[in-house]
């Protein structure tokens, strides 16, 4: 009795790891903040630039929640449309033998469901860590930012 770990089960399960654009976010977040601090020291403006920096932050954190919302969505329409075609492939393959063909869809959809839940998983944790994080610091900066350029020598 043919199973799916054959020729055919890597092809029919895999999945691209899930990109998201949280090193984007960082690097984004470093850059206005860097930007924030440079100003009084170029002169260009007082200390309040730094705090201001923080509120784009923030701006960040909360887009970056909302961002992990929609790849949520979309991871969910690239998995559901992998198992569409691999349902396909496995009637086709399978078309003759109808006990074959349930097993192995269920085997298919059971694995499929743990390919959903493990790389929602990893995507909330990943936005998790990163929307609180930029949160935390935007709100520090946004509070503080006039206050630490009050005693750091711009």
């Amino acid at each position: 009795m043919p199973t799916m770990v054959d020729q055919s089960a890597p092809k029919v399960l895999d999945v691209t790891p899930l990109v998201y654009h949280g090193p984007a976010m960082w690097w984004l977040a470093a850059l206005i903040l860097l930007t924030g601090a440079a100003v009084p020291v170029l002169g260009l403006g007082s200390s309040q630039w730094f705090a201001r920096s923080g509120c784009m932050v923030v701006m960040l954190g909360i887009w970056s929640g909302l961002g992990g919302v929609i790849w949520g969505k979309i991871l969910d329409k690239r998995l559901a449309i992998r198992q569409h075609h691999s349902r396909r492939r496995l009637q086709s393959k399978y078309r003759y033998e109808p006990d074959v063909l349930d097993e192995e869809l269920a085997h298919l959809d059971k694995r499929f469901a743990e390919l959903v839940e493990k790389h929602h998983k990893r995507l909330q944790l990943s936005i998790g860590v990163q929307e609180a994080t930029l949160l935390l610091l935007g709100t520090f900066v946004w509070g503080f930012g006039d206050l630490i350029g009050m005693f750091v020598p711009w």
